[in-house]
């Protein structure tokens, strides 16, 4: 997970680095609390929450929300 959390920090990384450690972080994560507190303990939830304003943030999906309150799967999204 620091690993993972450094790549998420890198200034420098690739929009597909930062994808893929992204990914990576939100992996361990989901379904194991011993995961979930990890990456909250590195210090990935900082880095998490600022990739939406990366200069490159078209290389990542961000769903928008529906006014009707439709998930993306109504939509017709594969997400």
């Amino acid at each position: 997970v620091p690993a993972v959390v450094a790549a998420l920090a890198e200034p420098g990384a690739s929009p597909a680095a930062l994808v893929h450690a992204a990914a990576a972080a939100m992996s361990f994560a989901c379904g194991v609390d011993d995961g979930a507190w990890a990456v909250l303990a590195a210090g990935a939830m900082g880095h998490l929450t600022r990739l939406p304003a990366h200069p490159h943030n078209k290389s990542v999906h961000w769903p928008q929300p529906d006014p009707q309150g439709r998930g993306a799967r109504d939509r017709g999204h594969p997400d």
